[in-house]
């Protein structure tokens, strides 16, 4: 089977799993190794002495956020570093919960032009302690904010992806498992494929126009797994890997 056309996007612009990912110096290697599009986080800064608050480019930890020695990287240099790279696109996280952050992204992106390579991203169902911080009302929000924007839904319970894309209508869904759980892998492999016909679902949704992503997947077997799925990208923390996966199968 040929793979070519699949889009391989860097899970926090990462080219190797173990790396932090998340920095410019990331994002730039990423580009240059030719990925698709990269994944990466925003969240809100602790509030400072005036309660303000700043939106900023890393996966959020409570003690990172109050730790003054670390030098974020502020969605205003990223955005910056995505107009300079016009052929990259950016599936973006928002990993709080927050009406605010929210907004000051959709604004921030709207305000760039960047509309239309820039997906606002969030899970389809808030699990906290998975450390799943959103839900599907991010993406809906962000479309009543600007129309134009595009969105990104990941698929916490994939049982039936038609029926998320006519609630959520995104431009990207997401369908895989946790990278660190291999019993989130189990249920994927085993308990979902047995209840429901993937493929011809991932289909369906294609021909309403949505793309879809296999992931998170670091190794051949993997990106074999949802090549053969007929998933259109694969969000990877081994974008090495990846893309010379795409070059073996291409004519």
């Amino acid at each position: 089977m040929v793979y070519a056309g699949i889009e391989i996007w860097a899970h926090r612009g990462r080219l190797v799993p173990g790396l932090p990912g998340n920095t410019l110096v990331d994002f730039q290697k990423a580009y240059e190794l030719g990925v698709y599009g990269i994944e990466t986080d925003v969240c809100f800064t602790a509030p400072d002495k005036n309660g303000s608050r700043e939106p900023i480019i890393h996966h959020p930890d409570p003690k990172d956020c109050n730790n003054p020695k670390i030098n974020f990287l502020s969605l205003d240099n990223f955005l910056a570093f995505l107009k300079i790279h016009p052929t990259l696109s950016c599936c973006l996280e928002i990993k709080q919960e927050d009406e605010n952050l929210a907004n000051v992204v959709v604004d921030k992106i709207t305000m760039n032009g960047l509309e239309k390579r820039v997906y606002i991203t969030s899970f389809q169902t808030k699990i906290p302690w998975l450390n799943l911080g959103t839900s599907g009302k991010v993406i809906l929000k962000a479309k009543a904010r600007n129309p134009k924007i595009k969105t990104h839904l990941i698929a916490t319970f994939p049982f039936s992806l038609p029926v998320l894309a006519r609630k959520y209508s995104p431009d990207i869904m997401s369908i895989g498992w946790l990278p660190e759980s291999k019993l989130s892998e189990r249920f994927f492999k085993i308990f979902l494929m047995k209840t429901v016909n993937l493929k011809r679902q991932i289909k369906q949704v294609q021909d309403m126009g949505i793309k879809i992503i296999g992931g998170m997947v670091n190794d051949r077997e993997g990106f074999e797994y949802f090549a053969n799925l007929g998933v259109n990208g694969i969000m990877t923390d081994n974008s090495v890997a990846a893309m010379e996966f795409i070059k073996t199968k291409s004519p």
